[in-house]
Protein backbone atom coordinates (compact mmCIF):
# COMPACT_ATOMS: atom_id res chain seq x y z
CA UNK A 1 0.00 0.00 0.00
CA UNK A 2 1.64 3.59 -0.97
CA UNK A 3 1.87 5.43 1.82
CA UNK A 4 -0.68 8.03 0.71
CA UNK A 5 -2.82 5.47 0.63
CA UNK A 6 -1.75 4.38 4.05
CA UNK A 7 -2.78 7.88 5.30
CA UNK A 8 -6.10 8.01 3.74
CA UNK A 9 -7.36 5.20 5.31
CA UNK A 10 -5.37 5.90 9.45
CA UNK A 11 -8.42 7.43 11.07
CA UNK A 12 -8.07 8.75 14.52
CA UNK A 13 -11.57 8.70 16.67
CA UNK A 14 -12.05 12.13 18.72
CA UNK A 15 -15.30 10.97 20.23
CA UNK A 16 -17.64 8.35 21.11
CA UNK A 17 -21.04 10.64 21.77
CA UNK A 18 -23.04 6.76 22.03
CA UNK A 19 -25.83 5.07 20.34
CA UNK A 20 -23.48 3.66 17.73
CA UNK A 21 -21.77 7.00 17.07
CA UNK A 22 -18.39 7.20 16.63
CA UNK A 23 -16.21 10.45 15.44
CA UNK A 24 -13.14 10.03 13.56
CA UNK A 25 -10.70 12.60 12.23
CA UNK A 26 -8.79 11.73 8.75
CA UNK A 27 -6.77 14.06 6.46
CA UNK A 28 -7.13 14.04 2.84
CA UNK A 29 -3.57 14.20 0.85
CA UNK A 30 -3.64 16.76 -2.22
CA UNK A 31 -2.46 13.44 -3.67
CA UNK A 32 -5.80 12.66 -4.09
CA UNK A 33 -7.51 15.46 -5.73
CA UNK A 34 -9.01 15.79 -9.91
CA UNK A 35 -7.78 19.73 -10.12
CA UNK A 36 -7.91 21.40 -7.01
CA UNK A 37 -10.76 19.27 -5.41
CA UNK A 38 -10.91 15.64 -3.94
CA UNK A 39 -11.44 12.59 -5.97
CA UNK A 40 -15.00 11.66 -4.49
CA UNK A 41 -13.67 7.80 -4.60
CA UNK A 42 -10.97 9.13 -1.76
CA UNK A 43 -13.92 10.07 0.14
CA UNK A 44 -15.85 6.72 -0.44
CA UNK A 45 -12.70 4.51 0.69
CA UNK A 46 -12.36 6.35 4.02
CA UNK A 47 -15.98 6.41 4.07
CA UNK A 48 -15.76 2.62 3.91
CA UNK A 49 -12.86 2.40 6.41
CA UNK A 50 -14.82 4.35 9.12
CA UNK A 51 -17.83 2.31 8.94
CA UNK A 52 -16.06 -0.94 9.17
CA UNK A 53 -14.22 0.53 12.44
CA UNK A 54 -16.88 1.90 13.95
CA UNK A 55 -18.88 -1.58 13.18
CA UNK A 56 -16.13 -3.60 15.03
CA UNK A 57 -15.89 -0.75 18.03
CA UNK A 58 -19.58 -0.98 18.91
CA UNK A 59 -19.93 -4.78 18.40
CA UNK A 60 -21.46 -6.78 21.09
CA UNK A 61 -21.60 -9.94 19.79
CA UNK A 62 -18.34 -12.61 19.16
CA UNK A 63 -15.90 -10.67 17.08
CA UNK A 64 -15.28 -13.40 15.02
CA UNK A 65 -18.95 -12.77 13.82
CA UNK A 66 -17.28 -9.67 12.24
CA UNK A 67 -14.18 -11.83 10.15
CA UNK A 68 -14.47 -11.18 6.47
CA UNK A 69 -17.06 -8.10 6.72
CA UNK A 70 -16.47 -5.74 4.71
CA UNK A 71 -18.23 -2.62 2.91
CA UNK A 72 -19.90 -4.33 0.22
CA UNK A 73 -21.63 -0.81 -1.25
CA UNK A 74 -21.16 2.63 -0.57
CA UNK A 75 -23.88 5.48 -1.58
CA UNK A 76 -22.84 9.10 -1.33
CA UNK A 77 -24.63 12.31 -1.70
CA UNK A 78 -21.75 15.36 -2.49
CA UNK A 79 -23.37 18.18 -0.88
CA UNK A 80 -20.27 20.17 -1.58
CA UNK A 81 -16.60 19.14 -2.53
CA UNK A 82 -14.36 18.77 0.08
CA UNK A 83 -10.76 20.36 0.57
CA UNK A 84 -7.64 18.19 0.55
CA UNK A 85 -6.86 18.76 4.16
CA UNK A 86 -8.26 17.58 7.63
CA UNK A 87 -12.21 15.72 7.77
CA UNK A 88 -14.33 14.45 10.45
CA UNK A 89 -16.28 11.63 9.52
CA UNK A 90 -19.53 10.71 12.18
CA UNK A 91 -20.73 7.37 12.12
CA UNK A 92 -23.53 6.51 13.11
CA UNK A 93 -23.88 2.09 13.36
CA UNK A 94 -28.14 1.81 12.39
CA UNK A 95 -27.98 -1.60 11.97
CA UNK A 96 -25.78 -4.82 13.60
CA UNK A 97 -26.90 -7.92 11.38
CA UNK A 98 -25.44 -11.26 11.46
CA UNK A 99 -25.53 -11.10 7.49
CA UNK A 100 -25.51 -7.49 6.70
CA UNK A 101 -24.66 -3.95 8.92
CA UNK A 102 -25.94 -0.50 7.46
CA UNK A 103 -24.10 2.88 8.99
CA UNK A 104 -25.17 6.15 8.16
CA UNK A 105 -21.18 8.42 7.81
CA UNK A 106 -21.23 11.94 7.66
CA UNK A 107 -18.05 14.07 5.86
CA UNK A 108 -17.30 17.39 7.54
CA UNK A 109 -14.94 19.61 6.70
CA UNK A 110 -15.06 23.11 8.86
CA UNK A 111 -18.59 22.87 10.16
CA UNK A 112 -19.68 22.35 6.68
CA UNK A 113 -21.28 18.74 6.05
CA UNK A 114 -19.81 17.95 2.43
CA UNK A 115 -20.57 14.35 1.88
CA UNK A 116 -23.65 11.75 3.53
CA UNK A 117 -23.12 8.11 2.89
CA UNK A 118 -24.78 5.20 3.29
CA UNK A 119 -22.69 2.37 3.82
CA UNK A 120 -23.90 -1.64 3.89
CA UNK A 121 -21.46 -4.32 5.60
CA UNK A 122 -21.02 -7.75 4.82
CA UNK A 123 -19.41 -10.76 3.86
CA UNK A 124 -18.60 -10.78 -0.12
CA UNK A 125 -20.31 -13.49 -2.20
CA UNK A 126 -17.71 -16.32 -2.75
CA UNK A 127 -17.64 -20.12 -4.33
CA UNK A 128 -20.02 -21.10 -6.43
CA UNK A 129 -22.61 -18.84 -8.20
CA UNK A 130 -26.17 -20.31 -6.82
CA UNK A 131 -28.11 -18.62 -9.89
CA UNK A 132 -27.08 -19.14 -13.02
CA UNK A 133 -28.75 -19.52 -16.21
CA UNK A 134 -28.20 -18.90 -20.03
CA UNK A 135 -28.85 -15.80 -21.47
CA UNK A 136 -32.19 -15.86 -23.73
Amino acid sequence: MSTALGELLTLEMIDRPGDGAVVYRGVISPVFTIGPKVHGGSVQMMVAAAAREALALTWDRDPAQLEGVVAIAVSSDYLAAPDPAEVQLAVRVLKRGRTVSLAQVDVTQGDRVMVTNSVTLGRPDSGVAHHRAGMA
